[in-house]
């Protein structure tokens, strides 16, 4: 897609975007029919379908919490902490705290420069809350 928005003759990029977005159904099925590919299309085909959502929450500015779910049947989220080192460095620490479910609500208060408070309200079934205090520091 940014290709096709960068290049200049599109009436033969538009034809080759098509023609890819049309074929790659019947790609599959040929890919399903032979037998020595079914492995490789299979693969592919759940490949295709893996998504992933990523929603991160500023605590100052080095440092946020992100939430992330990764794959098409995923569960509760990973609750990670990220500290911005550089410009394009980063610092992940997974799993600051236990998956309790999906955020309905989210709330991080800066307590002093080394810790954070974290409330946290989930939209399951059972509407789960967490309160704690952190520390930026493993």
């Amino acid at each position: 897609m940014l290709l096709f928005g960068l290049y200049r003759q599109r009436s033969k990029l538009t034809r080759t975007y098509y023609a890819i977005f049309f074929c790659l159904p019947f790609l599959l099925l040929v890919g399903l029919i032979v037998p020595r590919l079914h492995f490789i299309t299979a693969i592919a085909g759940v490949g295709l379908l893996i998504d992933g959502e990523h929603t991160r929450y500023p605590i100052d500015q080095t440092y946020s919490i992100q939430t992330s779910r990764v794959g098409v049947l995923a569960g509760n989220p990973t609750y990670s902490l990220i500290e911005s080192k550089y410009i394009l460095l980063e610092e992940i620490t997974d799993d600051i705290i236990p998956k309790i479910g999906i955020p309905k609500s989210l709330q991080v208060i800066k307590i002093n420069n080394d810790s954070f408070k974290l409330r946290v309200l989930t939209s399951d079934i059972y509407n789960e809350r967490l309160d704690t205090t952190l520390s930026f520091k493993r």
